[in-house]
């Protein structure tokens, strides 16, 4: 997609149960089709809550780390090493107290880093990072498929720790997964990524 045209979104109501919603969306712009989503929605329900995955020891305190901000994200790489990105996020506007804003704000942040976890695995990872600095000077990459799983409610304005593994590149294709963490410790989200991994032409 552009940010330089509307976009168009087309929402098929697929089922509406009493804890259930399920929607699909297509948002489309001039080329055609940009992105397809699949989303459920659930009511609050008050159930057993049980938490398996620990929070990482070696990612720093909540919001340090190598500063890498953006315009609208605070990003501060806690830890890298192949295979394996970790970074606090911050979004770093006052969304409120609205859940549908910081779960947005969660699925915007969280396309980055999965790719920086994927490029620390590539074979040719130290030529292009001391020749460009960057692999996305070498390569091109997009993602693929994202999925993005809300396991409890998210924390107003404060640093999430979101931490990412390779799961393997082949064919041009990587996956990562990861985990998102409150500061308390608390999961709040896990993230699946699918991305393109392509080598340009040189």
């Amino acid at each position: 997609g552009t940010s330089d045209e509307p976009i168009r979104y087309e929402v098929d109501r697929i089922r509406n149960g009493r804890s259930f919603v399920t929607r699909r969306v297509v948002a489309h712009q001039s080329d055609g089709a940009i992105l397809n989503l699949s989303c459920s929605f659930q009511t609050s329900e008050k159930e057993a809550d049980v938490q398996e995955s620990a929070m990482p020891t070696d990612v720093g305190e909540p919001g340090s780390g190598n500063v890498e901000d953006w315009d609208l994200i605070g990003r501060r790489v806690a830890h890298q090493s192949t295979g394996r990105s970790a970074i606090w996020l911050r979004v770093l506007q006052d969304l409120g107290d609205h859940p549908s804003l910081q779960a947005c704000a969660l699925a915007y942040a969280s396309d980055d880093i999965p790719t920086d976890a994927i490029a620390s695995t590539h074979p040719e990872k130290k030529d292009f990072l001391e020749h460009s600095g960057s692999p996305f000077d070498e390569f091109f990459t997009t993602s693929l498929d994202h999925a993005i799983w809300f396991h409890r409610p998210l924390p107003t304005d404060q640093w999430l720790l979101h931490d990412h593994r390779s799961h393997g590149l082949a064919n041009a294709r990587g996956l990562a997964i990861g985990e998102v963490f409150a500061p308390s410790g608390v999961h709040v989200a896990t993230v699946a990524q699918e991305i393109l991994f392509r080598e340009l032409a040189r």
